[in-house]
């Protein structure tokens, strides 16, 4: 016999761990870090292909330029706020490190952006394609997009990974025995208000949406009541006597079991099977008697929001399909588009709020249309329009010719109507000297760098004169947010 509205509750009750080594040469090794030039910033995407992952440990070999300290930090794509930023201490010349990044959980097919710094420099990886060590955990392999197209700098070592590993699994029915008194159902939310009093004001002002432009919620909260089936519970568990008590203490344990990784714990409707919460549920008062019947009540607290069973794009069981109920989704990470292309991606409906990244490659411009057809701009191809700086190179006076030698530099730059991922920088410089150049970009009026990065140039002439030099590896990434002012400074030790 079946019984209707169940739910199930899944947990993860273990761990493994998983080190995963991104790439080795020929012989087999773990390539060093040591490719000229040296640089002070390095970007690496990561992304993780399965559920239930968290980053521990990464390691591998660099090179340094000088001793100092090596910072490095872990975002999630599109945020500034750090998920982990951890100091080292590296040495003049090769350095096994292997940094401790916590224990952090990590969503399936999501960018996060390792960033690496260090004011002493460092030399980053260089990789061939064909060094790439394929896995089923870890896609690290897209650094060239934010290079230029540079497929050599791969993060080259060991990540270090701990697998969830899954627990059991309790149906109220199928393993506790538990008829509801009723269909389960989740409460819906309670918005989140903020609202002030104003002296002076008609009525109160409502800062509810100040902060983020939308609704937020709180945790779902309510109960479930089932009646326990005696006869089944006694014929499971081999007792005849009374079973309000025995059963109402096993099945607290047993729930409790599953509460280890609240927020790793599934609970799954058979009324909703394409969906899931994660949240906590426990046996919330002792035992009842009603109808002659054994009553338990079971709490919850759930997120606000539920989550599609399998992920956008997975691979879905023919056996298991049901084409009345299911829903097999489309791809929606990852797409690769031409200039021109136009594509619908159909989302399942849910109530959680969905985030889109678009990235590009050259002058773009991205254009989404939601099902009411209304437009929203992505990317402007004039969002931020090359910029060139010519100044005077020479002047005269009283007859005589000058040369005009500038040591340090700052040069205005504002930008428009969008916020702008900057991702580097190419100059072209007529050296005076021999010596080393610092690129730099701050926000003005104030003194806080956002990035910085330095070169060497060399004097080099011909029959014609002094030849200018292009650096076009300027790595300057930081995040320029819209209609704001920055400067750009540049200083040599000698003169340009």
């Amino acid at each position: 016999m079946g019984i209707p509205h169940g739910i199930t509750i899944r947990g993860y009750t273990g761990a493994e761990t998983v080190e995963v080594v991104t790439v080795r040469n020929e012989a087999g090794d773990i390539p060093a870090w040591d490719t000229y030039p040296a640089k002070s910033e390095y970007f690496m995407p990561l992304t993780v292909k399965k559920s239930g992952l968290s980053l521990r440990t990464l390691k591998f070999c660099v090179k340094g330029y000088v001793p100092g300290t090596m910072r490095i930090v872990l975002r999630q794509y599109g945020f500034d706020t750090p998920m982990a930023d951890v100091f080292v201490d590296i040495i003049r010349g090769l350095n096994d490190v292997a940094v401790n990044m916590g224990s952090i959980e990590l969503k399936k097919n999501v960018e996060y952006q390792l960033y690496m710094a260090a004011s002493n420099n460092f030399y980053p990886p260089s990789i061939k394609p064909e060094w790439v060590v394929e896995n089923e955990y870890l896609d690290i392999q897209h650094g060239s997009a934010y290079y230029n197209g540079d497929t050599t700098l791969i993060f080259g070592g060991t990540v270090v990974l701990q697998e969830m590993t899954l627990g059991d699994e309790l149906h109220t029915w199928k393993d506790l025995f538990l008829i509801p008194a009723s269909r389960p159902i989740v409460q819906p939310p309670i918005e989140k208000t903020m609202i002030l009093d104003v002296e002076g004001m008609s009525g109160e002002a409502d800062l509810s949406h100040g902060l983020t432009g939308y609704p937020v919620f709180n945790d779902r909260e309510g109960s479930w009541q089932f009646y326990i089936d005696t006869d089944r519970w006694r014929e499971a568990n081999g007792f005849w006597g009374p079973v309000g008590s025995f059963a109402y203490r096993d099945i607290m344990h047993r729930l409790n079991r599953m509460m280890e990784r609240p927020f790793q714990t599934k609970i799954i409707f058979d009324d909703d099977p394409l969906f899931y919460y994660v949240g906590r549920v426990w046996v919330s008062e002792k035992p009842s008697q009603q109808y002659d019947h054994t009553k338990i009540t079971l709490q919850y607290r759930l997120y606000p929001y539920k989550y599609l069973l399998v992920e956008d794009g997975d691979d879905w069981l023919w056996d298991t399909f049901c084409f009345e109920t299911d829903i097999a989704t489309v791809k929606t990470h990852d797409v690769a588009m031409k200039a021109g292309e136009r594509e619908t991606f159909p989302l399942v409906f849910t109530d959680k709020p969905s985030v889109v990244f678009v990235t590009s490659t050259g002058a773009a411009t991205a254009n989404m249309q939601n099902q009411n057809g209304v437009d929203y701009t992505l990317l402007g191809q004039e969002s931020m329009p090359k910029t060139q700086y010519v100044f005077l190179t020479s002047f005269s006076s009283g007859g005589t010719s000058y040369e005009c030698r500038l040591q340090t530099l700052v040069m205005p730059l504002v930008t428009k109507e969008y916020g702008i991922h900057m991702m580097g920088m190419e100059l072209a410089l007529y050296p005076v000297s021999t010596g080393k150049v610092t690129v730099s970009i701050r926000k003005k009026g104030t003194s806080v760098l956002l990035a910085s990065d330095s070169f060497t140039v060399t004097r080099t002439s011909s029959g014609t004169g002094v030849e200018y030099q292009i650096f076009d590896g300027i790595g300057l990434m930081a995040d320029l947010e819209k209609n704001t002012a920055y400067e750009l400074g540049l200083e040599q030790q000698g003169q340009s």
